[in-house]
């Protein structure tokens, strides 16, 4: 992101003197220096849209690699400029390197970071583009144009070289199922070579992703992998991504219309006409104050929060942009000094205050508020709108100042802050110390079922997956020392079956031995009461075995007897038809006796 800086940088440092054309190769007009920094805007927006396809079918890491070619290529533009055309062109181009990297990069610091250090990584980003802007304005000042763009031309050399020993994100390498890269990126990030902990963190990408640790994917991951641009840009009608987009889309108009960027970029013109002398190293000064600022908010922002700094960030611009505007409007004309002074000190505080919360928290919400499946989509729809505001806002700032004054496009801008106040206050949640599922169910409903003590850690309790033949499944437990610990069961398929919130005293924390040891102490119970089980449902059996088999034999009995009876019946039939003729043959001898 020190890269995007120099682009900014070299605007303020090298504008003055194009416009002026004092030791420069070419001349522009004030509306031509206009077009030079709006056309980077136009590239970015590009580089966003380029940057999301990149980073979702090469990866994040690549995605930032080959970001560094189009610095080099653009840089390589304005050092052989000749003419204003082919510096627009240069700076379309290192617009898309600067799209490229404000998509991949909040993406790649989201997903290695660990979730105490993700709001702090995120803020980096603003800080190294304010650093390579206090850069190129402290070393533009002693060296010429052309060995400014030289410097600028291997400064991305630099970067592929240390960069390119970086390990892909392990939630990039687990979407796509390269295991074994997955383990190394993890055990790189997380400082770790132990098996157990390796496990733990593979399960939890695992489950966040939809997949499960075999690497077998199910539905999700495999539609996930599938998904065209049309099916994730539909992933933005889900309610928790429909509410994070609105709220990043948000932050990026308040940024864009408090108009600091605006400020920066023509911030020795300003300072001029507030009459302050030495504007160059005015500005230089202010930058290196707001860079500092930007480094306060940055260390502080996981004890203090996001939202805190966003509401003070979004009053303090509408309360300075209020005095800016009454001291251009009404005060200029007076040639006091002190009002002088007053609202030197004013445009101080206004870029400080700026620093202070909006300018540093935005990319960082970008890499939270999102899932992993929508961050590529989430992230080119931002930087495209972020692209068009910004220069739809840039071209007017220059005919609003021509044709109406300065104090009428800083009142446009106070009113805009005040509107950002109401909006930060009203709808940006708090994300310190939260992980997605949480952030995700915050979004969705408004509330998260948590604590805010310090010591909460989440341990997970997943049922159905396979541990060893023996137990024929797995129990774990993740974190150290358990205050306030939410226990997710899930089945073997990754559906929740239950959530609950154990609550447990600060003074008497449990260790995870003591847990797994539980754990393990419930499992054995649960095995003997099936053993007790089956030796009660084999007994069952068993008697209803015997109680067949004697009504069986008695119905053999039955029917034995009844077949006995059957034969004794036609015994006695057949003697009775053997004795009737014996009858007749007496009645024949008595009738011959008679006669």
């Amino acid at each position: 992101m020190i890269l995007v800086g120099t682009v900014y940088g070299w605007i303020t440092i090298s504008l003055p003197g194009l416009t002026s054309g004092d030791n420069m190769p070419l001349k522009l007009t004030d509306d031509e220096g206009s077009w030079l920094v709006s056309l980077t805007l136009i590239g970015s927006t590009i580089g966003a849209f380029m940057g999301a396809i990149i980073a979702d079918r090469y990866g994040r890491r690549f995605c930032l690699l080959g970001c560094s070619g189009f610095f080099i290529l653009g840089w390589s533009f304005v050092l052989l400029a000749t003419n204003v055309e082919i510096l627009y062109v240069s700076r379309v181009i290192l617009g898309i390197g600067v799209g490229i990297a404000y998509t991949a990069s909040p993406m790649y610091v989201s997903e290695v970071a660990d979730t105490k250090i993700r709001g702090t990584l995120g803020c980096l980003t603003a800080v190294n583009v304010l650093t390579g802007w206090v850069f190129t304005c402290l070393i533009g000042f002693f060296v010429s144009y052309a060995t400014l763009a030289c410097v600028f031309l291997i400064l991305p050399m630099i970067f592929v070289a240390i960069f390119v020993w970086f390990p892909e994100s392990p939630y990039y390498l687990v979407a796509v199922g390269r295991r074994k890269e997955a383990y190394r990126s993890i055990s790189y990030f997380k400082g770790t070579t132990k098996r157990n902990q390796l496990r733990m963190e593979m399960k939890h990408i695992c489950k966040i992703l939809g997949r499960d640790d075999s690497f077998k994917p199910n539905n999700r991951s495999a539609d996930m992998n599938r998904q065209s641009w049309l099916d994730k840009i539909r992933l933005m009608k889900q309610p928790s991504n429909r509410r994070a987009l609105c709220i990043v889309i948000g932050l990026i108009t308040a940024q864009q219309l408090s108009g600091n960027f605006c400020t920066m970029q023509y911030v020795e013109s300003l300072l001029t006409k507030i009459l302050f002398p030495g504007p160059y190293a005015t500005s230089t000064s202010v930058l290196m104050l707001r860079l500092s600022f930007s480094i306060l908010t940055t260390v502080s922002v996981e004890t203090v929060g996001r939202r805190k700094f966003l509401i003070t960030s979004t009053f303090g611009l509408w309360l300075t942009l209020s005095v800016l505007s009454c001291y251009l409007g009404f005060f200029r004309k007076l040639n006091d000094m002190g009002i002088d002074n007053l609202a030197f000190i004013d445009v101080i505080c206004y870029q400080l205050l700026y620093q202070f919360g909006l300018g540093t928290l935005t990319n960082a919400l970008l890499g939270e508020l999102f899932p992993m499946e929508a961050k590529s989509v989430a992230g080119a729809i931002v930087m495209m709108f972020d692209g068009i505001l910004g220069f739809t806002v840039l071209k007017l700032y220059q005919v609003i100042n021509d044709n109406a004054g300065l104090w009428v496009t800083y009142t446009i801008f106070m009113f805009c802050s005040l509107i950002s106040f109401v909006m930060v206050y009203s709808f940006v949640p708090e994300t310190e110390g939260k992980n997605y599922q949480e952030i995700r169910a915050l979004l969705t409903e408004g509330k998260v079922v948590s604590t805010p003590t310090k010591e909460r850690q989440c341990i997970e309790v997943e049922h159905g997956l396979p541990r060893d033949e023996e137990n024929g499944r797995r129990d774990e437990v993740h974190g150290d020392g358990i205050a306030d610990a939410e226990i997710v069961v899930n089945d073997g398929n990754g559906k929740e079956r239950n959530i609950e919130i154990v609550s447990v005293e600060h003074e008497e924390k449990r260790n995870v031995s003591a847990v797994n040891a539980e754990l393990e102490e419930e499992r054995t119970e649960e095995r003997g009461t099936k053993i007790e089980s089956s030796k009660a449902e084999r007994i069952e059996l068993e008697n209803d075995g015997a109680q067949t088999t004697e009504k069986q034999k008695t119905e053999l009995g039955t029917t034995k007897e009844e077949r006995t009876e059957i034969r004794g019946a036609g015994s006695e039939t057949t003697k009775g038809e053997s004795e009737e003729p014996t009858d007749k043959e007496s009645r024949n001898k008595l009738m011959t006796v008679t006669d």
